[in-house]
């Protein structure tokens, strides 16, 4: 009996719920497929193949590439931009500000923003980060792209619906367009160890006057903590 093997690693590009397809995968993927993960996943489904990395959970330490004290960053696929993100609250969870910063393969900066966004709660900050971090490499025209985030709760609630009196009802359908857009664009969920960088530029946002800031270069507050995660 003949047996074939496909080599790759498409765990990152699959959601963790298995749904209807199963029989293609045991449901140990991770992130918000767009229409690209969907067929590889109805391929597998259609074919009676296995995609066998989803079959078993690695640990953490096998998906970093670099660890500096308790920060770690998985730097992307050559060719791929990783863009963090992140948003938080002050003031009582009354003003939200987020901030991103993409990267590649080497780690290299290449570009970043940070955003008063004003009157807001955390998870209101969370989702309008993704939203932003799609939208702006859209117009830098990167056609492959992870947005990560460490909000599980944003990830886990576009891959599973919302009520229609969801808080975010406006800016998650928003969300789901931009992932289903003409490119290679994933939404994944990492630890917060791996999202530092994003953080700091959230959490100085708050100081900062309403509006947004485009970072060309990374900031003094964050040259020793971001770009040491992988130089």
């Amino acid at each position: 009996m003949e047996k074939i093997f496909i080599s790759g690693d498409p765990n990152g590009h699959v959601v963790k719920d298995m749904g209807q397809h199963s029989g293609a995968q045991d449901g140990m993927g991770f992130g918000v497929h767009n229409n690209a993960r969907q067929a590889i996943i109805d391929f597998s489904f259609t074919y009676n193949l296995k995609i066998v990395n989803t079959c078993f959970k690695k640990q953490d330490e096998h998906l970093i590439s670099y660890k500096n004290g308790t920060h770690s960053w998985q730097p992307p696929w050559v060719g791929c931009i990783k863009y963090n993100v992140d948003g938080v609250a002050g003031h009582g969870d009354l003003v939200a500000a987020c901030g991103g910063v993409p990267r590649d393969h080497e780690g290299h900066w290449l570009d970043g923003f940070m955003f008063h966004i004003g009157k807001g709660n955390s998870f209101h900050a969370e989702a309008w980060v993704v939203l932003g971090g799609l939208k702006r490499a859209w117009d830098m025209n990167w056609k492959w792209v992870v947005i990560e985030t460490d909000c599980r709760e944003l990830v886990e609630i576009l891959n599973t619906g919302w009520h229609d009196e969801h808080l975010e009802k406006d800016l998650l359908p928003k969300i789901q367009r931009w992932l289903g857009k003409d490119w290679d664009a994933t939404l994944a969920w990492c630890g917060r160890d791996a999202n530092t960088v994003a953080n700091m530029l959230a959490k100085n946002s708050l100081n900062v006057v309403e509006g947004i800031s485009f970072l060309y270069s990374p900031p003094d507050f964050v040259v020793n903590l971001g770009i040491s995660d992988v130089a």
